[in-house]
């Protein structure tokens, strides 16, 4: 399997998760590579071998891989560079349905559900966030935030800026204008 170098699913993939043990490894299933946390997921198309077969992969797999071009050779076990990783021996079942979240798309590309499309910059996001704020639910570990995204209801195109809010802002706004090309 050869996966990009640049992902970071250790993002995504919790270290640690006492409800759903599976969710800290990623998938491979029908040509793709999922992470999930139960709250974000990733889905990576990615190119298989014939020997490659689908199931668990461990992060520390897919770190070693970034040091060898991102080829896994994932089989019975997953392999590195000539280092062997067990793959975890967990029923696919326990893992949640990522098909049934990700929307459908029509052969043209296009979802079958109405949607608009925008380009954000993520690290001005998380800096706006910052800079009202924002703490955090009970976990404390989540940043909420609410984007109020304007929409031109002629070319329904995103051309003014998105509105960023959160409940600690106190009626402040942040605002981050969108990106002009993808």
């Amino acid at each position: 399997m050869h996966i990009n170098k640049t992902w970071k699913l250790e993002k995504i993939i919790p270290k640690k998760d006492n409800t759903r043990f599976c969710t800290r490894f990623a998938l491979i299933e029908d040509g793709n590579l999922v992470a999930t946390n139960g709250k974000a997921m990733v889905v990576h198309p990615i190119e298989l071998t014939a020997e490659d077969h689908d199931g668990f992969v461990t992060i520390e797999a897919i770190k070693a891989s970034r040091k060898n071009g991102g080829l896994i050779g994932a089989n019975s076990a997953l392999t590195v560079a000539g280092t062997v990783y067990l793959r975890p021996d967990i029923e696919r079942d326990q893992y949640p349905s990522w098909k049934n979240v990700v929307p459908d798309y029509d052969a043209e590309g296009e979802t079958k559900v109405e949607c608009i499309s925008f380009g954000i910059d993520a690290a001005l996001l998380r800096d706006v966030a910052d800079a009202l704020g924002a703490t955090g639910n009970a976990s404390k570990s989540q940043k909420c935030i609410s984007l109020q995204v304007p929409v031109d209801r002629e070319t329904g195109e995103v051309t003014r800026p998105i509105v960023v809010t959160c409940a600690d802002s106190e009626g402040s706004k942040g605002l981050i204008m969108p990106l002009t090309k993808l």
